[in-house]
């Protein structure tokens, strides 16, 4: 009997050491993970010291492109990489992870806020620009659409000089950055191993996205009006009505920072610093050496600091600011460089030209029932507990859950048109607050869904030039936006389709009415040709998706090479969307994520041959292998 006792107490001690040792060790490795996380954050702004000024290849920008490309080079544990961001952590922002809260991050201090100039074409307005001053760039303030592109595009990109980016060359590198989340195994089309967790809201998936019922409606009524439901647009074909693919993954945003940064934060030779603004690129002769770059920390002394490539600068700072850099550097076009009295280092006229972007308006219904993403019907109590503690509910969605791409004349071989569904009447959210700065009333609905007809292939082109040479100016932003009357009449087509899915019977149950502009209504009436242009002239907004500014080519308005090589410099390169030539069918976070894949390759291949003293040309092959 005392033998049985001392066995089951013996037994009883051994068992509670066991799982109070197992509980101290989980809290000890808790603990440790968690100071050492706060540690490498703490690094993000701490200032450079006099050993830290010299690095292999030094990445200027964070963004879709600059965070892959910092974290592919820093796979190579022999060379050295300085990243330097001009704005904050992207932790230090919590909204930034919660898709919901997509609508909340523009105009605060992640957002450079640029402005553009008047806009004849819209009834001189000055649009809002957003572009993201954070860890992860653009990608950490976007709506988080997960769309590659047409196979049109980039083999349309190939014949225009830019050699090695055609559809098949491409490819392998979309797949290498996805990690789709509920696939099994990669595919022809899809990855499973990448660093970027992708996921869809189309219910035929394995682990789809929950979405809200306004969006299941709006893909019947698309299917009504003739428009064929297609599961997968990043795949064999892009036409379609689609449920919508989103860079998130576990309930949270996958920007470029989450996924390519902060993972790898522990290499000895990464080294990441927020906060530096750079000014100008160094160079000896046509050789690129490094940067200058101010310290804007609030906490830390406000100095300028100069650090040394030893191979290359690599400039990913968008279509707004690689022009901007380069030519704040002295390259660009030698008559306006000598306007602002910026010594002239290279005559490239194409800097800051060809500037195109995606134009949407929205078309907006009312709805009967609170079943929307409105913030009335999503705020409450119960929804904010259930994604604070388990990553569910409708928190996990930024509310645009799918889309159509469309054309609007029978002999076109690609999308002119891509429809996104917004599962709300846009009441207080930037999507429709920006129509030159005001918020627009015939878009306030307390319950509502919205179609945002949105022109793929605008014949407007701008361009980005410079407001003076003090890098902390902002640069001059003109799209041009609707100076071609074919931009006009392709939008106007676009709200028709809009107007007809949300007509259609699928809607009958839920439709209150559709939202007029009453001063227009005024003149034209309501659904007529004049009603919808004048509406479009009225309350067109950018997507904001940028390119082409430092454009990738062998003629004499190109920038830089299929290698992504500034023409007539060594060791400089572009990677962003600045380098594509035209816009793609589509929204552009996944094509600057493809471009930082595939340039980083590009750039281990030369070193690795021996070319990475070969300096840009219009000639250069962009072929690599992967």
């Amino acid at each position: 009997m005392a033998s049985n006792l001392f066995l089951r107490l013996r037994a009883w001690v051994l068992r509670h050491l066991v799982s109070s040792t197992v509980a101290l060790a989980s809290s000890l490795f808790l603990i440790y993970k968690l100071w050492s996380k706060a540690r490498l954050r703490a690094s993000l702004h701490r200032p450079l010291s006099l050993e830290e000024r010299e690095y292999d290849y030094i990445v200027v920008g964070s963004g879709s492109s600059g965070a892959v490309v910092a974290s592919r080079l820093s796979e190579d544990p022999n060379v050295s990489v300085l990243l330097l961001e001009a704005g904050a952590d992207d932790d230090d922002v919590k909204e930034v992870s919660i898709p919901a809260a997509a609508s909340l991050l523009q105009r605060t201090e992640i957002d450079w806020q640029f402005r553009t100039t008047q806009q004849r074409g819209t009834q001189n307005r000055i649009h809002y620009w957003p572009r993201g001053k954070v860890l992860g760039g653009s990608s950490s303030i976007n709506w988080m659409v997960y769309v590659r592109g047409n196979k049109e595009d980039y083999d349309r990109m190939a014949e225009l000089g830019c050699h090695g980016w055609s559809y098949d060359e491409v490819l392998p590198y979309f797949i290498k950055s996805e990690n789709r989340i509920g696939a099994t195994s990669k595919s022809q089309y899809h990855g499973v191993n990448g660093c970027l967790s992708v996921s869809s809201f189309d219910p035929s998936d394995k682990k789809p996205l929950p979405c809200n019922a306004t969006t299941k409606v709006w893909m019947k009524a698309a299917a009504e009006c003739g428009i064929p439901y297609n599961n997968d647009f990043n795949g064999k074909e892009q036409f379609g009505s689609s449920y919508m693919q989103v860079a998130t993954g576990g309930g949270v945003r996958y920007n470029t920072s989450r996924a390519f940064i902060k993972p790898f934060l522990s290499r000895k030779n990464l080294t990441v610093r927020t906060h530096c603004h750079v000014q100008r690129i160094l160079f000896r002769n046509k050789t690129a050496v490094g940067v200058s770059f101010t310290d804007t920390h609030p906490k830390n002394e406000r100095l300028n600091y100069c650090v040394e490539a030893r191979r290359e600068v690599i400039v990913c700072a968008g279509a707004v600011q690689s022009p901007h850099l380069l030519m704040l550097s002295g390259i660009g076009d030698a008559n306006e460089l000598r306007k602002h009295q910026i010594p002239v280092r290279g005559n490239l006229p194409g800097v800051g030209k060809n500037l195109q972007d995606h134009l949407m308006i929205g078309y907006t219904s009312a709805c009967k029932f609170p079943i929307t993403m409105d913030q009335a019907a999503v705020e409450t109590v119960y929804n904010i507990v259930k994604y604070l503690a388990l990553k569910r509910g409708p928190f996990t969605s930024q509310g645009l859950e799918s889309h159509a791409m469309i054309r609007t004349k029978p002999h076109l071989k690609r999308p002119d048109i891509q429809l996104h569904f917004v599962c709300a009447g846009a009441q207080n959210d930037y999507l429709m607050s920006n129509a030159g700065f005001d918020t627009l009333d015939l878009l306030k609905v307390k319950y509502g869904y919205t179609t945002l007809p949105t022109l793929l292939h605008p014949k407007s082109v701008g361009s980005v030039s410079l407001r003076s040479a003090n890098p902390f100016d902002a640069p001059v932003i003109d799209p041009n936006y609707l100076s071609h009357p074919d931009d006009v009449e392709a939008l106007v087509a676009g709200l028709k389709e809009a107007r007809r899915i949300h007509n259609a019977k699928a809607f009958d149950k839920i439709r209150d009415s559709d939202v007029v502009d009453s001063e227009v209504a005024e003149s034209f009436p309501p659904g007529s040709d004049e009603y919808f242009r004048e509406v479009v002239k009225k309350a067109s907004i950018t997507v904001y998706h940028p390119v082409g500014t430092c454009k990738m080519g062998n003629d004499e308005m190109s920038v830089v090479d299929s290698r992504c090589r500034v023409i007539g410099f060594k060791h400089l390169r572009v990677v962003d969307c600045s380098i594509f030539p035209e816009l793609p069918s589509g929204n552009t976070n996944a094509p600057a994520i493809m471009a930082g894949e595939k340039a980083s390759d590009l750039i281990a291949e030369d070193w690795a041959n021996g070319n990475g003293d070969v300096p840009g040309s219009c000639t250069t092959s962009g072929t690599s292998k992967l």
